[in-house]
C-alpha cells in the first residue's frame, strides 16, 4: 500500500512539471528551482519576451538579451503575473513603459542592471508593491523624481550605484519603511538634500562615496546625519571646495563644512555716512 502511495505522488509530480514544461520555447530552460517555477532565457538573442511560457513560471531569467524596451503591459500581456523574482541584466533596455511592469504584484526582486536606461517615469515602480530588493546599478540614470520609490512598504534594498544621477527630488523615497540599505556611489551627486532621506528610519547602509561631492553649507546636515548613525562604511571625499578637496568627510568637522560670506553691496547711488567721535 505505501509502495502505491509512493508511485502515485511521482505520477502527480511528473505531471505537474509536465504541465508547466510543456510549451517551454527551445531556448529556453525550465525547471524547478528552491521550490520555484523558473524559465532559464538568458544569452540566447532574444528581442522580445517568450510567448509560450507557462502562466505558473515564478522565476525568469532574460539576462543576456537585446530586449531594448519593456513595453506596456509586456508581461501582463503575456500572462506572467505570477513572476516573484525578475531578471532583465544586460539586456540593452533604453525605455520601460510606466505601465511596463503592470500586473507583477508579487514580485519580490527585480535586477535591472547593467542596462541604457536614462530616465524612469515616476510610476514606473507603482504596481510592484511586495518589492524587497531592486538593482538599478550601471545603467545611465542622471535624474531620481519624486515618487519614483514612493508606497512600496517592503522594499529593502535599492542599488543605483555607477549611474550618472545629479538630482534626486526631495520625494523620491517616500513611504518605503524598511528600506535599510540605499547605494548611490559612483555617481554624479555634488549636493543632497536631507529631507530626501529624512523618512528613511530603518536605513543602516549608506553607500555614497564616489561623488563630487561640493563640502560647503548646503551638505552640512548630510554629514551630520551620515556621521551620527555610521551609515557609511566606505570612506566619503571632498571633491570641492579647494580647502577640503580630497579630504575626509570623517576628517572633517562639521564647521568645516562652510560657505563663503555673502556680501552685500550698496546700491548705485547711495551714500553712507561715517561717524566719528
Amino acid at each position: 500500500m505505501e509502495s502505491l502511495k509512493k508511485l502515485l505522488l511521482l505520477s502527480v509530480l511528473a505531471t505537474a512539471e509536465a504541465d508547466f514544461t510543456a510549451n517551454c520555447p527551445l531556448i529556453c530552460k525550465c525547471s524547478w528551482a528552491a521550490g520555484n517555477k523558473k524559465a532559464a532565457c538568458s544569452n540566447v538573442d532574444l528581442h522580445d519576451l517568450p510567448k509560450t511560457l507557462s502562466t505558473e513560471i515564478q522565476i525568469l531569467d532574460l539576462s543576456n538579451n537585446s530586449l531594448h524596451e519593456i513595453k506596456q503591459r509586456a508581461f501582463e500581456d503575456a500572462q506572467l503575473i505570477n513572476l516573484k523574482k525578475l531578471f532583465l541584466r544586460d539586456c540593452e533596455l533604453q525605455t520601460i513603459h510606466k505601465h511596463g511592469l503592470k500586473g507583477l504584484a508579487i514580485m519580490i526582486q527585480l535586477d535591472l542592471s547593467k542596462n541604457n536606461l536614462k530616465e524612469l517615469h515616476p510610476d514606473t515602480f507603482k504596481e510592484i508593491t511586495n518589492i524587497r530588493w531592486m538593482l538599478l546599478n550601471d545603467n545611465q540614470l542622471e535624474t531620481l523624481d519624486d515618487g519614483l520609490f514612493n508606497n512600496l512598504p517592503i522594499l529593502q534594498k535599492v542599488d543605483l550605484n555607477n549611474n550618472k544621477i545629479k538630482q534626486i527630488g526631495v520625494r523620491t523615497f517616500f513611504n518605503v519603511p524598511r528600506l535599510s540599505n540605499l547605494k548611490l556611489d559612483h555617481n554624479l551627486l555634488e549636493s543632497l538634500n536631507i529631507d530626501t532621506l529624512s523618512a528613511l528610519t530603518a536605513l543602516t547602509s549608506l553607500d555614497i562615496h564616489g561623488n563630487p561631492w561640493k563640502c560647503d553649507c548646503l551638505l552640512q546636515p548630510l554629514k551630520k546625519l551620515v556621521t551620527s548613525k555610521n551609515l557609511c562604511t566606505t570612506p566619503v571625499a571632498c571633491t570641492t571646495p579647494d580647502i577640503v578637496q580630497g579630504k575626509l568627510w570623517n576628517e572633517l568637522n562639521t564647521p568645516d563644512f562652510a560657505c563663503p560670506p555673502n556680501i552685500v553691496y550698496p546700491a548705485t547711488g547711495i551714500t553712507i555716512h561715517t561717524y566719528t567721535s
